[in-house]
């Protein structure tokens, strides 16, 4: 005796429809009903009915929320943390070697080097507390910056002292370097298809004795594990320099820039 596969089945003597064609039939209807699980009870409604609703940790991203939609009642202000657009320099150490110049301007700041080899315009974030940590307090950096793209020049910007530990980037001769200093030793990481020397968004964030997270304009572009720094109370918490190496003036260019760590 033959056997017919079930799904084949017409679903009635009046509809030569298969059991399987109306199955799939059904549930195309489903899935193009906007109002599919928003009945009183059902799945969409009493999610929708939740005090807390329940995404992934670290879900949400910036793309979800309206321009300028998040109030300031809205952010918990847990941070140790110092920002500034350059208006002034007040504050603001610095250190020029043989003539160089550090000028503010209407958002901005500009270092310049002398003319003479080795010759260095740098600034600083001081602290007289010396309380900046990087084993320990998670910190980050964010600056808009725009390097040299000359040959002969070597640039840092970042966190941290840098007589002994500091994490950012490095720009040498146009070439852009992840940059992890531990103990005033380097350590340096190649950035490729960094299409762009002109204004970007650089960002560095420290997992405190675990990983140091390199960002541009968003883009993790290196994460480094080796190079952890244990240095707990540094005197500095930022630094942006310039080297000329050669005889001629290079410049660095500074806007918006951020240092945040743990309480």
């Amino acid at each position: 005796m033959s056997m017919e596969t079930w799904g084949l089945v017409p679903k009635a003597q009046n509809d030569t429809q298969t059991i399987d064609e109306a199955i799939a039939a059904a549930i195309t209807d489903h899935e193009v009903d906007p109002h599919a699980h928003q009945g009183d009870g059902e799945s969409l409604q009493s999610h929708k009915n939740e005090s807390v609703i329940d995404h992934p940790a670290d879900s949400l991203v910036t793309d979800k929320y309206l321009a300028d939609s998040i109030t300031e009642d809205k952010i918990l202000h847990n941070k140790s943390y110092k920002e500034t657009t350059w208006q002034t320099l007040d504050a603001i150490l610095q250190d020029i070697i043989s003539g160089g110049s550090i000028t503010s301007y209407f958002g901005m700041v500009k270092l310049t080097t002398a003319n003479t080899n080795n010759a260095h315009a740098a600034l600083f974030f001081e602290n007289n507390t010396s309380d900046f940590n990087l084993a320990e307090k998670n910190p980050v950096m964010q600056a808009i910056i725009r390097w040299p793209s000359n040959a002969t020049t070597e640039a840092t910007v970042g966190i941290g002292d840098y007589g002994s530990d500091v994490y950012g980037f490095k720009v040498i001769d146009g070439v852009i370097y992840a940059l992890a200093k531990i103990d005033g030793t380097d350590y340096t990481t190649e950035i490729m298809n960094v299409v762009s020397m002109q204004y970007n968004t650089y960002r560095v964030k420290v997992y405190s004795g675990e990983k140091i997270e390199y960002y541009i304009d968003e883009n993790l572009v290196h994460t480094d594990t080796t190079h952890i720094s244990e240095a707990t109370e540094l005197d500095y918490d930022f630094v942006a320099i310039v080297i000329t190496k050669t005889t001629a003036t290079r410049s660095l260019y500074l806007k918006r820039t951020i240092v945040y760590q743990d309480l």
